[in-house]
Parts: structure tokens; sequence; C-alpha cells
């Protein structure tokens, strides 16, 4: 199976340095396990955490009186355009800095100048066109270390012929139980900080 680009949270050479493992003959193997392995981590995160191909369009509704949106997708890598219209046209755009500031991981904040001021009130006032996410490069640490360890111990269950067993001992030694299939406590804990967090969900996509 081929790295799936919109899923590998890893590079295979990653994978390949921390699996110990030289040569290409176990390429492919490897890269199905970096896909399968990114994919639950991204699951338990609730995000899509790989940049994609094209940008976010959201719709957001603004109680009134709010001067600070957050995005569906973080952290913000850069806003295309953002417009408010309470009549839903966006012909207006507004201007970074003097209408709006960016407040990473996921926030824009509406100001007038140097002072704060609300968005436009009601159903679908404010049009958000973005990107987000991280590249491989800058993945975070902990994420990666996760995606890291899944593939370890997916790809020793499949050295060994185990998948799916819960304990076996061999010449190789004793293990109680394997988590190919989902995260252990510890790799949690690791993700804690990175699952999607909405206290205050304002937008909406159509797609």
């Amino acid at each position: 199976m081929a790295l799936d680009a919109t899923k590998a949270l890893v590079s295979r050479k990653d994978a390949l340095d921390y699996l110990g493992i030289k040569g290409n003959n176990k390429n492919k193997l490897v890269e199905g396990i970096i896909n399968r392995s990114s994919d639950i981590v991204a699951k338990y995160c609730d995000r899509v955490l790989l940049v994609p191909a094209a940008d976010y369009v959201e719709y957001h509704t603004i109680e009134d009186g709010d001067h600070i949106l957050e995005t569906l997708d973080y952290p913000i890598v850069a806003v295309t355009d953002v417009a408010e219209d309470a009549d839903r046209v966006y012909s207006t755009l507004l201007t970074v800095t003097d209408d709006y500031i960016v407040s990473k991981p996921r926030k824009l904040i509406r100001v007038s100048g140097a002072v704060t001021t609300s968005w436009e009130a009601g159903f679908r006032a404010v049009r958000v066109q973005y990107t987000a996410g991280y590249t491989v490069a800058t993945m975070p640490g902990e994420i990666a270390d996760v995606v890291l360890k899944l593939c370890a111990v997916t790809y020793r269950e499949i050295d060994r012929q185990a998948q799916g067993v819960s304990s076996i001992t061999d010449d190789m030694g004793s293990i109680n139980r394997f988590y190919s299939a989902r995260l252990s406590n510890d790799m949690k804990e690791q993700l804690s900080t990175h699952k999607r967090v909405s206290f205050h969900c304002t937008g909406v996509r159509d797609s």
C-alpha cells in the first residue's frame, strides 16, 4: 500500500528509522502501517491534522456583541479572506489588522483600528476562508511519537504473524497485550492536549 499523503502524519523515513529497518524491501508494508496508525490518531483527536489541499470555507452565526470567533480547524496557517454581511452576499472583504486580527491557534478577533468591535450578528453573517493544520515537518512531537509507537506495535505483530492476539510467548519473549488496533492509556495521555476542544462553536461548512 502506498503512503497516503492525505493521512500520513509521519514520513516513511522516520518510521523506518524508528523501526530499525534497513533497505527498501518492506517499504510498502511500512507505508500501510503508517496510514493505519495515522488514521487511528486523527480519529482519536477528532481533527483533520494535515493541511488540506483546498481552503476551508466556513459560515459563522455570531451572537450580537461577540468580537471573537473560533475556526473549526486549527492551527490556522493562513486566512485567505473574511467577509461579513447580514444579507449573506459577502461582496465586501475585511482587511487583516484594520478589521480583524488572527490569534492562533484558531481565533479571529474583530477590530476597528486599535480597539475591538463586534462581528456582524445574524445567521451565517460571517464567512471565513482559510487553511489550517500541520505538515509532516511541523507535526507536534507528541502526535508523531504516538503514530510511531503504533507503527512499532503493529509491525511487531505482523512480523510475528500474531495480529489481534492478546498474549504470546516465543523465542523473542513474552508480550501480554497488543495495541495495534487501539491506543494505550499512555498514548491517549500524550494526545490529550491535541484533542478537539470547542467551547463556543459558531461555524458550519456546506461540504
